[in-house]
């Protein structure tokens, strides 16, 4: 079977991602209280902060990270009691920095660590609130803390249960610290809070796969492609679900639609070539794994897959050479052993092989 990346961990990195990208830039501030008399220099902080505030917020939206920091420092100096300008300068941290969007892709990071610090900062002037508490919750998944992301993140969700993108990152949160059924729950909620979003259930199908629930998986993936039918991703992740099943056919012409949109994604190749193998196609399933392999040297799976056709063609040193490339790239997997001893096999046997 064609290896890939773990369900449960693909879920994590889908629903992060997906809590950043669709998260609002900040509470709404209350308005300020009308000027009496001689307004001056309050007035003029009131408006000077807020105008701060919103320009850091456009410039967030616009991807500015950097600039959207300096738009909510100033905000922060000209009103130090409020959390609005901390939550946006850890938000703008986060878009500036070059640590990716997946589970724990901000391991030690400085700037996902200070973005820690500021919301700390932010919940002790105002605690409880629950855009800091989203943000804690995200940035904490970004460090790999799932068990700690908890806690703020079940207070968002207490604060603000309507909030699609707080029950987003508590699914991926509680999917991270094994509560797959809770997870299952906040992430369905997600999907009925916010149903025009393709990726909403797009992650909800993978952790349902990760529960085994392959027929409503299907079903969110199928809603995904009908969503967003010009992504290749959705494609890709409906024909894996379908190769999960054996529905080699379907499951090909999700992965060839995938990859005319994506030509050069290594693992869509590498499952399209397993999808091919599947239908009999085993010259074209094996140009598949060559290009994979070129494109991504590092996906194991795919050298795993090339080993196996090439072993069942009668090629055995070279498919032995394929092997020990996956087993350089991780020792631990043990699936190497296993195509080892079925390649060992079927040399001794003196017959190439059947897919």
């Amino acid at each position: 079977m064609t290896a890939r990346l773990g369900l449960a961990s693909r879920a994590l990195a889908i629903g992060l991602a997906t809590a950043l990208a669709l998260a609002a830039c900040h509470p709404k501030e209350p308005a300020a209280p009308p000027a009496t008399g001689s307004a001056g220099a309050a007035g003029e902080l009131v408006t000077g902060y807020a105008a701060a505030l919103a320009e850091g917020d456009r410039l967030l939206a616009l991807g500015d990270g950097a600039h959207a920091l300096e738009a909510y420092l100033r905000a922060q100096v000209l009103d130090r009691r409020r959390a609005a300008p901390l939550v946006g300068m850890a938000r703008a941290r986060l878009a500036a920095a070059d640590v990716g969007q997946g589970f724990g892709t901000g391991h030690g990071d400085p700037a996902v660590e200070r973005a820690e610090d500021e919301l700390a900062a932010a919940l002790a002037l105002e605690p409880g609130d629950p855009a800091a508490e989203l943000e804690l919750g995200r940035t904490l998944l970004l460090l790999g803390d799932a068990p700690g992301a908890l806690a703020p993140l079940e207070r968002a969700a207490e604060r603000t249960p309507d909030d699609a993108a707080v029950q987003g990152a508590l699914g991926v949160a509680r999917l991270g610290a094994g509560q797959a059924e809770g997870a299952i729950q906040a992430l369905l909620r997600a999907t009925l809070l916010d149903p025009r979003s393709p990726a909403r259930h797009d992650v909800l199908a993978t952790a349902l796969l990760a529960l085994g629930n392959q027929s409503e998986a299907e079903r969110e993936l199928r809603a995904a492609v009908a969503l967003a039918p010009g992504e290749a991703r959705y494609h890709a992740q409906l024909g894996a679900a379908l190769l999960a099943r054996d529905a080699a056919a379907e499951a090909a012409a999700e992965l060839e639609r995938a990859l005319a949109k994506e030509p050069e994604r290594a693992e869509y190749l590498n499952n399209l070539g397993f999808a091919y193998e599947r239908l009999g196609r085993a010259d074209d399933a094996l140009a598949r794994y060559r290009r994979a392999t070129e494109l991504d040297p590092e996906l194991g799976s795919a050298w795993l897959n090339l080993g196996n056709a090439l072993g069942r063609r009668g090629d055995f040193a070279p498919a032995r050479a394929c092997f020990d490339k996956a087993a350089a790239l991780d020792p631990k997997d043990a699936r190497v052993a296993v195509a080892r001893a079925e390649l060992d096999a079927l040399e001794k046997s003196g017959a190439p092989g059947k897919p």
